[in-house]
């Protein structure tokens, strides 16, 4: 659940890129964030579906800590993703086990023990 994210150390915030309405999608993310009082965690905004995007436009979200242009399906931007989790100190605070599971981000989905936030239609 969101009120989960109080506990994360790290929040993946998956947007669709390809969504006319993620503008939107970003700002109901963020509100709930604040409505949870979650407002001193590190954020990192996955732009994803990048390869669906018509549009090249590129994409920005002033309130993330870091912003990273993906595509899950053709994998594209996982090898940044994977970078920038061994650059970071929650990188080292976790287990072991999902140290092994980063290590094989572009084989497989990646799967972290964070909270990942994603906007769904209620």
């Amino acid at each position: 659940t969101l009120e989960e994210a109080k506990f994360a150390d790290l929040i993946l915030h998956v947007v669709d890129a390809s969504s006319p309405q993620k503008e939107e999608h970003m700002h109901v993310v963020y509100d709930t964030l604040r409505q949870l009082g979650v407002s001193d965690k590190k954020i990192v905004t996955l732009f994803n579906k990048q390869d669906i995007c018509t549009d090249k436009e590129q994409l920005r979200d002033f309130q993330a800590d870091y912003v990273l242009n993906i595509s899950a399906k053709s994998q594209q931007g996982l090898d940044d993703l994977k970078e920038l989790f061994s650059m970071t100190p929650y990188f080292y605070r976790t287990s072991e086990e999902n140290k092994k599971r980063l290590d094989g981000v572009g084989d497989t989905a990646l799967t972290v023990d964070f909270v990942i936030l994603e906007y769904k239609k209620q």
